[in-house]
């Protein structure tokens, strides 16, 4: 009988799970958003063993962890693509074009917001883009 290794890096993911599961108005992590969890840690460094294709994910959830793994997984697609850093209107555009079909639809700005957050805290390399379009309260007057 063989036995089967449990990878410190899966505990990890339990814990993850384990502290939004703490949380007093927590979404509920339903496998869609527990494979987008698992893909920000495997991104990040977290030795799971995992490898992610692009695909269509389960049902919707009001939590933003599938549009967080969605922008990450366009952008680093796009990034292998042109062997270089997409801008943000690049990202976008991959982002709404893969998930055109999903209802209900991304909120194009949501996802737009999430691009800049996401660069700007360097969890994602992306070249700013003046052409993207944010919430007016998150647009940068000059």
């Amino acid at each position: 009988m063989m036995r089967e290794a449990i990878l410190p890096s899966w505990v990890a993911l339990v814990e993850i799970v384990r502290k939004l599961e703490e949380q007093p108005y927590h979404w509920p992590v339903q496998r869609s958003i527990f494979h987008a969890i698992a893909y920000v840690a495997t991104r990040h460094g977290l030795p799971t063993g995992f490898t992610y294709r692009r695909g269509s994910f389960g049902p919707f959830s009001g939590d933003q962890a599938e549009v967080i793994a969605t922008v990450m997984f366009a952008a680093d697609a796009l990034k292998q693509e042109k062997r270089s850093s997409p801008t943000e209107t690049e990202v976008l555009d991959a982002v709404l074009q893969w998930k055109q079909k999903r209802r209900p639809p991304l909120d194009e700005m949501a996802v737009a917001s999430t691009i800049r957050n996401l660069g700007m805290l360097r969890w994602l390399e992306v070249k700013p883009d003046v052409r993207l379009r944010l919430p007016e309260e998150e647009s940068i007057l000059v």
